[in-house]
């Protein structure tokens, strides 16, 4: 899907940002993609909407009855686009939303381990939902220890819906399944020792305790 951020579209359209918020509270245009503080994303048939609704005022249709307009016979030759459960994000909000950095997600989308689903009409990179979440993956598998190459090879046998690409993807589910038993037994052993370690903090404590109490009794 094509898509284009607010501010591509105020300097596409020549209208102003306050514009552009007034028409999309009045359901003049198709709903944005995306919302944030940082950008809001729209699909691409909204630059065609608004040039539609520049010329509607340009002879003399309020914003009122063009939106009766848009409500009951639509906008001639744009069709609405029909669906709003794709949502999209910057790299940006993909870090905040993952406690990752930009840094590590420019490096990783520059190493081949994740692609962005969509670039607006400005270069800016977008994720789909489903693509945050394998950005997630990739975190995940970094952080029970793969290496970025090991990544690499996993993720190249994945789409970002997580659909096999290749007959190599059953060999790398069965690597990441190995690996996330290794963690688990090494995570139970830890558990094991952190009893014994809080154990010994609470004996020590006690010890001490009964030390002191030793030596007010002599005082």
């Amino acid at each position: 899907m094509d898509v284009v951020l607010s501010t591509e579209i105020v300097q596409m359209t020549q209208i102003t940002e306050e514009t552009l918020k007034e028409y999309q509270s009045l359901e003049l245009i198709s709903k944005p993609l995306s919302e944030s503080d940082e950008e809001i994303v729209y699909a691409t048939i909204v630059i065609e909407e608004i040039k539609y609704i520049n010329e509607l005022k340009a002879l003399g249709y309020g914003l009122q009855d063009i939106a009766k307009i848009r409500k009951t016979t639509g906008y001639p030759g744009i069709a609405p686009r029909t669906n709003d459960k794709n949502k999209y994000y910057t790299v940006g909000e993909v870090a905040s939303q993952l406690n990752l950095t930009r840094r590590t997600l420019d490096f990783w989308i520059e190493k081949g381990l994740i692609n962005p689903s969509s670039t607006s009409k400005g270069g800016y990179r977008l994720f789909s939902q489903d693509a945050v979440r394998f950005v997630s993956f990739v975190s995940d598998l970094q952080a029970i220890g793969f290496t970025l190459e090991q990544i690499k090879s996993i993720t190249e046998t994945l789409d970002e819906t997580f659909k096999p690409l290749s007959d190599k993807t059953s060999e790398a589910m069965e690597t990441i399944t190995a690996r996330i038993a290794d963690s688990e037994k090494a995570i139970k052993n830890l558990r094991s020792t952190l009893k014994t370690i809080q154990r010994n903090i609470r004996s020590s404590k006690g010890k001490e305790e009964k030390h002191t109490e030793n030596a007010e009794d002599k005082n």
